[in-house]
């Protein structure tokens, strides 16, 4: 059974809500406007780019579990997806994002978790501003 995520803003932090746990993301993630789609207003993408942007809390969370467990593997499977699928959904910024990470983490042996923390740092905030544009004009 997939487990549901929450994300929302309360006094102007993302939390998440999950079994009655508080989640409130690093500093730096409220910092910037909410990145929109290349193709905001192409009519044809707006169901696939909706999907995509509902996908992003369990990308998320999927990405900080891997992290944070040392999956070197996992987590590279999944920042490789989301630095194919980026462009296609019209977030550049998501594949140039997530092409640090993957370079970070593939070239990096023993302490690849410090080497590649500040890109998955980056990585996460962008996904959250991505996020945060999915119910502005065309995206909804």
């Amino acid at each position: 059974m997939k487990q549901e995520v929450v994300l929302q803003i309360r006094n102007g932090r993302w939390e998440r809500l999950e079994l009655g746990m508080n989640f409130k993301e690093p500093e730096d993630q409220n910092k910037g406007k909410p990145i929109l789609s290349d193709f905001l207003d192409d009519e044809s993408m707006a169901k696939i780019i909706q999907d995509f942007l509902n996908e992003i809390p369990h990308r998320i969370e999927t990405i900080e579990s891997h992290f944070d467990s040392g999956n070197k593997e996992q987590l590279c499977r999944i920042v490789h997806q989301l630095k194919g699928a980026g462009s296609g959904y019209g977030f550049k910024i998501i594949t140039t994002n997530a092409q640090a990470l993957e370079k970070k983490i593939r070239l990096a042996e023993d302490a690849w978790q410090k080497t590649a923390i500040k890109a998955r740092e980056n990585l996460v905030a962008i996904l959250y501003r991505v996020y945060a544009g999915r119910n502005i004009s065309g995206q909804a």
